[in-house]
């Protein structure tokens, strides 16, 4: 048990997948507490407005329900996702360097025009004309 208090107080390993599942099957849970709640009181409802708690037992809470749920379920995961995203950035960042914003403090070095190489025209191919008798141009082929 002290084990298991260390692993979660030590920042040494990552927990935050399992505390997103634990916070997940909480909410969860007090999401079917509450809805059944709602139902027992409908239930007990049920001799003033029939028709309407009865619409309430069969359609509204379990539409509720089920939205309630997908919203819940909806949010674990993105939140999961950026988890995994941020464990991706870290891993693809090279070793010793720390998170920064890509903006360069200093900006870029000043670069000398004069002392800068001039880039040299692109040379053209010569292109291969038929000789004037018609006889193609000399190949290399044995024959």
């Amino acid at each position: 048990m002290t084990e298991l208090v260390g692993r979660l107080l030590s920042f040494e390993e990552r927990n935050g997948r399992g505390l997103v599942r634990l916070v997940f099957y909480l909410l969860l849970f007090l999401l079917v507490v509450t809805n059944a709640w709602e139902m027992t009181k409908s239930f007990g409802g049920m001799g003033g407005a029939f028709w309407a708690n009865l619409f309430r037992v069969l359609v509204t809470i379990p539409f509720t329900f089920l939205v309630q749920a997908l919203v819940l379920r909806l949010g674990a995961e993105v939140i999961m996702a950026l988890f995994d995203i941020s464990e991706n950035l870290k891993s693809n960042m090279p070793e010793g360097d720390i998170m920064s914003s890509g903006l360069n403090v200093g900006g870029p070095s000043p670069v000398d025009d004069a002392s800068a190489p001039e880039p040299k025209p692109k040379q053209k191919e010569p292109d291969e004309k038929p000789s004037s008798d018609g006889i193609e141009a000399e190949t290399t082929e044995k024959e």
